[in-house]
């Protein structure tokens, strides 16, 4: 199993210099990856970097970790400026990039206050349509193409990706719904979450409880099984799973992601609290390196 940081954008770490530095501690300290969030606005005034900036400036300092979204909505993106965004960053990194898709959230904070669908059902279409430009864009083919949210007729875009036969494309969803995972399978992985109880934005702080969204490992047996049907041995599927160890020592860090491991999981995103004051427990975490899942 491989790990990863999974860092928030926002207060202490909005400022891109703040992920340079996690993310070189990061690779020094053994870690496999460097995520982070991609947001509009999460509250009230509540200072927010941009996910593609920071990344951007995370591939330049850094040689061989894995960085990428977790997630970006391309219901709020135009696929094609999308495709130009991604195609850079994988040529600025070496090659290193994975993108997160899903349909993103809050719906009123990062959709609706700023014209876009707050809708679930319009913003699944926009994905599904999206993501099919998407690869049309980066494909061989001059791409003719007329959907319900998108009419292109144009040449492919060049340069393509670094990466072949694409830039590793991981879903997000709820589980156990269904459709987000039928999506998934028609990709590169899957970072499932469920549900939040509470799905409101605060004014600083934890944005809502996130801890109620990470999924026990028994969840991942059942995708796993879910999966093997679905894509009847299509080739590798990474299946992400997401929580925190912040609080463990790395003996029982180990224990616990050795679980997930063996459910089927093949990355842990070390989940990072953006609660004010908390940066330096998460320098220390990094610093002391991932747990080993055995």
């Amino acid at each position: 199993m491989r790990t990863a940081i999974f860092a928030p954008p926002y207060l202490d770490y909005a400022d891109p210099r703040v992920h340079v530095e996690l993310a070189q501690a990061s690779e020094e300290s053994g870690w496999d990856g460097y995520f982070v969030w991609d947001h509009v606005a999460l509250g009230a005034e509540l200072p927010l970097g941009e996910a593609f900036v920071t990344l951007s400036a995370v591939a330049m300092a850094t040689e061989r970790i894995r960085i990428g979204t977790m997630i970006t909505p391309i219901a709020r993106r135009r696929p094609w400026q999308l495709a130009k965004e991604i195609t850079t960053l994988d040529h600025l990194s070496g090659g290193r990039l994975t993108l997160g898709i899903g349909l993103g959230g809050p719906p009123d904070l990062d959709f609706e206050n700023f014209g876009d669908s707050p809708s679930f059902k319009v913003r699944a279409e926009q994905t599904d349509e999206g993501l099919e430009v998407l690869q049309l864009l980066l494909g061989d083919a001059p791409v003719k193409f007329k959907g319900k949210h998108n009419e292109i007729d144009a040449p492919p875009l060049r340069p393509k990706p670094i990466q072949s036969p694409r830039i590793p494309i991981w879903i997000a969803g709820f589980w156990p719904n269904t459709k987000p995972f039928q999506r998934a399978a028609r990709w590169d992985g899957c970072f499932p979450t469920q549900a939040p109880v509470n799905f409101e934005a605060a004014t600083e702080g934890d944005i809502f409880d996130w801890q109620q969204m990470w999924l026990p490992a028994s969840a991942y047996r059942e995708m796993s099984t879910f999966f093997a049907k679905e894509r009847k041995g299509s080739g590798p599927f990474e299946l992400v799973a997401t929580g925190s160890t912040i609080d463990q020592d790395l003996t029982a860090a180990g224990a616990k992601l050795g679980e997930y491991r063996e459910a089927g999981a093949t990355w842990w995103l070390e989940w990072v609290s953006g609660t004010p004051g908390n940066l330096e427990k998460t320098r220390e975490l990094i610093r002391r390196g991932p747990p080993s899942s055995g």
